[in-house]
């Protein structure tokens, strides 16, 4: 016997954890930037340091933006004429909506 499971969660609560991990690499990014920066001042002589290098922000996309692209591709694959996304009779299913990372 195979157990079939089928997760799922609605496109706002996937929208919102691509939101979040987005946003958690950008600060990873910059920390090391930061880092990368004060370890090459700290090599050159202070008086010809200068100032640090500013990265400007990179433009993210909203959550609601991510929603909508998210609600597209998952209409696109249930419509697909070749192999579209079906939820198996034999499945369990899992709304995962609510549930935090943790209770995933």
């Amino acid at each position: 016997m195979v157990l079939k499971i089928y997760l799922d969660a609605s496109a706002m609560a996937r929208a919102i954890r691509r939101w979040d991990e987005m946003n958690n690499q950008l600060k990873e990014s910059k920390q090391q930037q930061l880092q990368q920066s004060a370890a090459e001042a700290t090599a050159k002589d202070a008086d010809n340091a200068g100032p640090l290098p500013q990265q400007q922000d990179e433009a993210y996309p909203s959550v609601e933006e991510i929603a909508r692209e998210l609600e597209a591709r998952d209409y696109a694959d249930i419509n697909r004429e070749h192999s579209p996304l079906r939820i198996a009779s034999d499945a369990v299913v899992i709304d995962n909506t609510n549930l935090t990372f943790e209770q995933q």
